[in-house]
């Protein structure tokens, strides 16, 4: 996105995307052009997919990179699973990024090279929690938690939560909250049912 607020903003990660274009292109793709061309996606699952759609159409693009957020890289990604476009994002968060493969399959095309909550998830289930056999288990999570990153972030890391435990005989509670709105402590206390605060808290 433009915003400098936010922590993949285009005039941070621009200057790496140019180096790294530059290398490619003397190392793997010598003799031919390379363009690059920029577009803000808003962090929006309408601006990002309309930039793309107009560079398809323009015939400007043979490979997505970015975008990093979210809510602009899931439809970006579908529409060029259908072009047979390439995209290669250090975003895409979120664990149904990762359907590519079978039917139904949303984003073939879709390289994510950065860390993914999937990941996240699959230490702490397969991990930690099976490891010590815990079979309940309580969420709490910051609603707009590190929203530099991207709004939502906390609740699609508690969702990647959620979602890896439904192979395993584990049960969330979950619950949502507001710092500036919370005492810590009787949120803890009252938050989780009775038979849940006992055994763990994540």
């Amino acid at each position: 996105p433009g915003n400098n607020d936010r922590m993949f903003s285009l005039t941070k990660v621009f200057p790496g995307v140019l180096l790294a274009v530059d290398k490619v292109k003397f190392q793997l793709l010598s003799g031919m052009e390379v363009k690059v061309r920029v577009a803000d996606s808003k962090c929006s699952p309408v601006y990002g997919p309309i930039n793309a759609i107009n560079f398809y159409r323009n015939n400007e693009v043979s490979v997505f990179i970015g975008p990093v957020c979210d809510y602009s890289l899931a439809p970006v990604a579908r529409y060029a699973s259908v072009w047979d476009l390439p995209v290669i994002s250090p975003g895409g968060f979120a664990h149904d990024l990762s359907q590519k493969h079978g039917n139904g399959a949303e984003y073939t095309t879709l390289t994510r090279i950065g860390v993914t909550f999937n990941s996240l998830a699959e230490f702490m289930v397969d991990y930690v929690i099976d490891s010590l056999n815990w079979t309940r288990g309580y969420i709490l999570f910051d609603v707009d938690g590190l929203s530099d990153v991207m709004p939502k972030f906390c609740y699609l890391a508690a969702a990647s939560m959620f979602n890896r435990t439904k192979a395993h005989n584990f049960r969330f509670e979950h619950d949502s909250f507001k710092p500036e709105e919370l005492n810590y402590d009787q949120k803890l206390r009252t938050g989780p049912k009775q038979e849940f605060a006992s055994e763990c808290l994540l």
